[in-house]
């Protein structure tokens, strides 16, 4: 005969591994958006205040070619990273969305070694229904 405190137990368990899961997923999360800010911030930085104060206000002066190839490689790895975060984003968001106690251990293995991102969000609904029956 089982005891209520054992049945309470068990699903504390599970509502634990849940939470757990769930505050990996926001920390990834909070993560993502403040890499996103930082290369934001690192490819549209304004140049040193000692810099600004050395030009003329009189004189206009066109972009160095070094400059303006710094500016053009900057945007291309800000695309570049725009297009791989927001993936990982729109994953981990689906995953949050979808997370229950019944297939929390499946979430979890999936975001060992970011295994998610091998899939699309058909696949990774299949998973998790997948996960709540077994």
């Amino acid at each position: 005969m089982k005891h209520p405190w054992m049945k309470k137990q068990k699903t504390a368990g599970f509502t634990d591994l849940t939470d757990q899961v769930f505050a990996i997923i926001d920390s990834r999360i909070q993560y993502l958006e403040y890499e996103n800010d930082r290369m934001l911030t690192g490819c549209f930085e304004k140049k040193p205040p000692e810099e600004t104060a050395a030009i003329k206000p009189t004189t206009i002066e066109r972009p160095k070619k070094k400059d303006a190839g710094r500016m053009i490689n900057n945007f291309d790895s800000l695309l570049a990273h725009a297009r791989n975060t927001g993936h990982s984003l729109k994953l981990l968001f689906f995953l949050r969305t979808h997370l229950l106690r019944e297939n929390a251990r499946v979430v979890l293995d999936l975001l060992t070694n970011n295994r998610y991102l091998k899939y699309n969000e058909e696949h990774l609904g299949f998973l998790l229904q997948v996960g709540r029956w077994n």
